[in-house]
């Protein structure tokens, strides 16, 4: 049903059309590509602060995960799909935690604890995410635009998995206003609310 839904879609538009719908794919090397290129020039940078560093590191998780999102679309069977599609799944999960750190780094007293907070249960995720189970809830189609998942169940693992999830944006939101609330200098405070962007 899901790909007749896809085909009854596409019949609608013109041929040129549906070949620019079949480039959709190559944004995500794209996206690689800008993420790769944005942390090599902060390598570059004379400075190399920690904040900078673990920036470094929030480019590549977003690149590797950019990257598998196309492999994963674009793969030869089902197998490899669901296989690239856990290592996006991974990559894309260690995103939200190094952006975390990225600002949480960025006053001179770091709490060590609370970093610590921010890196365990990203670890504990990459667990739950290589286990065989987790993968069972996802059901993988092949579409005309390449292969596509779709959630088939919930288990312990994925609920896990999406609450430390959405724990990770509303630390990022939270952690943010206060870092913002708590700066006294305008210009760093404008720094930091480019991070909401």
């Amino acid at each position: 049903m899901y790909c007749a839904f896809i085909t009854v879609i596409n019949d609608g538009f013109s041929e040129s059309d549906q070949k620019r719908r079949k480039m959709h794919e190559y944004q995500y090397l794209v996206g690689a590509t800008l993420s790769g290129s944005l942390s090599i020039y902060v390598l570059t940078r004379q400075q190399k602060t920690l904040p900078l560093k673990i920036l470094i590191l929030f480019g590549l998780a977003i690149a590797v995960k950019e990257t598998f999102s196309f492999l994963s679309m674009t793969a030869l069977d089902q197998n490899a799909s669901a296989k690239f599609f856990a290592i996006t799944v991974m990559s894309s999960r260690l995103g939200y935690p190094l952006y975390l750190l990225t600002f949480l780094n960025i006053p001179e007293k770091r709490d060590t604890k609370s970093l610590m907070l921010v890196i365990f249960p990203a670890l504990a995720d990459m667990v739950l995410i290589i286990h065989p189970d987790y993968l069972s809830n996802f059901l993988f189609l092949s579409t005309e635009f390449g292969w596509t998942y779709r959630t088939v169940q919930v288990n312990l693992l994925l609920a896990i998995d999406s609450i430390l999830y959405l724990g990770y944006i509303a630390a990022i939101i939270i952690g943010l206003f206060t870092l913002i609330r708590k700066t006294s200098f305008p210009l760093l405070r404008k720094k930091i609310r480019c991070f909401l962007c």
